[in-house]
């Protein structure tokens, strides 16, 4: 099989004694009774130890596992996802999504109170768990009770107020009222805005700014030259800086502070929050796992869906309203 060309491996790597193939291909799937049908691509993995191990054949679909964990009372979805480019479920590499409110539901596209990386524990009808266990293939996954604080994960919803965490509500120039009186905007970048004008390209992270990210946070920094009462709180998700340069402008309020990446960057790095005068989200960016980065090191990366045109229109739309 391996020395046909019609169906050898697209890629073959030995580690050690362990030599794994890898093959690549498309599946369509029909739903016979909704009438429409889906494309996915499925990635089939063999691997063989020594000379005499046996081989280990298995397929991954690079997008996640569902199931069920047990609550006291009754199952609760999850779903399990890897950051592992081969597809494996090792425990450091896994990130899950737990029905944590009972509604039937995991919040896993613009919302990150559901999801929770492998260290972070949840709580469930008010006990503390944390990942205990998960097998290589992602099939069983299992949770121990803990007396650890659970961590509690901000909801970014839609028409509900802006999240403030707590490190904002202390700062004198910063806090919950920062977010009222006009039009506010959150940007998480790899760069600073001055950065984004005026390319630097030594010792920053801006050489891996897709031309989408650049050209949408160059319209954001043109809005907040139109807009002069628009706010721009610009926070860093690259290499931190121990004294950060100045803003662009008056209105852009730079920050590097690793607390509000953490609080309001997950899953992605480049984010952006748009609320109305008075803090309430108004419009987000949506992620969630698409066909073209299943083929990529970073699968569950995602998808920005907020281009500069969708961002101008909407705080455009807030200051006629205003």
């Amino acid at each position: 099989m391996l020395d046909d060309p019609t169906i050898a491996p697209d890629f073959k790597e030995t580690h050690q004694d362990t030599t794994t193939y890898e093959w690549i291909t498309r599946v369509k799937v029909f739903y016979e009774l909704e009438g429409y049908w889906e494309s996915r691509s499925v990635k089939l993995l063999a691997r063989k130890t020594g000379l005499t191990g046996e081989l280990e054949i298995r397929y991954c679909l690079y997008e996640h596992m569902e199931g069920l964990v047990w609550a006291e009372d009754g199952p609760r979805k999850i779903k399990l996802f890897t950051l592992d480019p081969k597809g494996f479920y090792y425990t450091d590499q896994v990130y899950f999504g737990v029905d944590t409110d009972g509604d039937g539901e995991i919040a896993l596209i613009h919302d990150s109170y559901e999801i929770f990386l492998h260290e972070e524990v949840f709580s469930l009808n008010g006990k503390a768990y944390r990942l205990c266990e998960v097998s290589e293939d992602g099939k069983k996954v299992s949770f121990e009770e803990t007396k650890e604080t659970p961590t509690e994960k901000p909801k970014f919803l839609k028409g509900q107020p802006l999240p403030i965490p707590g490190v904002l509500q202390t700062d004198p120039s910063l806090n919950a009222a920062f977010f009222e009186g006009s039009p506010s905007l959150i940007v998480l970048s790899k760069v600073s805005p001055a950065t984004v004008v005026e390319p630097v390209y030594t010792d920053c992270d801006c050489s891996s700014l897709s031309a989408f990210e650049r050209y949408r946070l160059d319209g954001i920094i043109d809005l907040a030259r139109r807009y002069a009462e628009l706010k721009v709180l610009w926070v860093l998700t690259g290499k931190e800086q121990a004294e950060p340069e100045a803003a662009l402008l008056e209105n852009i309020y730079l920050r590097d502070e690793r607390s509000l990446v953490d609080f309001y960057g997950f899953p992605g790095e480049e984010r952006v929050f748009i609320a109305d005068s008075k803090g309430v989200i108004i419009e987000l960016d949506r992620y969630w796992v698409d066909e073209a980065s299943l083929e990529t090191d970073r699968p569950q990366s995602g998808k920005l869906m907020l281009n500069y045109s969708d961002i101008k229109k909407t705080v455009e739309a807030l200051y006629k309203t205003n």
